[in-house]
């Protein structure tokens, strides 16, 4: 995904599992160092990405689309999915998103 400094991206994201895994389930973004970019419990957020990324998706419907503010240059990633219910843990290491940074336009 391409993104300029300072602007809003948009982490398209959608994931396939059976009907009775949705009920109660969390969707995580991590960081390479496990640190969460986005969580369904803020608190768990790391301090840099607190107030600028939000779920646009709906994870019953299998949609785990994220959305970040005011992106900057270190917000390059990459960024996993996961999902949690419960005590167990899904990875989809194959669902990892780079954010390259554009320079600004003169």
């Amino acid at each position: 995904i391409t993104a300029l400094p300072r602007s809003c991206v948009v982490i398209p994201c959608s994931f396939k599992t059976e009907d009775e895994y949705l009920t109660r389930l969390r969707v995580l973004w991590v960081n390479r160092k496990g640190g969460y970019m986005f969580h369904t419990d803020p608190v768990d957020v790391l301090d840099n990405f607190k107030g600028r990324t939000r779920l646009l998706g709906n994870p019953d419907e299998q949609n785990c689309t994220v959305e970040m503010d005011n992106v900057q240059t270190h917000d390059n990633g990459p960024f996993c999915f996961q999902a949690e219910k419960e005590n167990d843990r899904y990875r989809f290491n194959n669902s990892c998103v780079f954010i390259l940074m554009r320079g600004e336009e003169t």
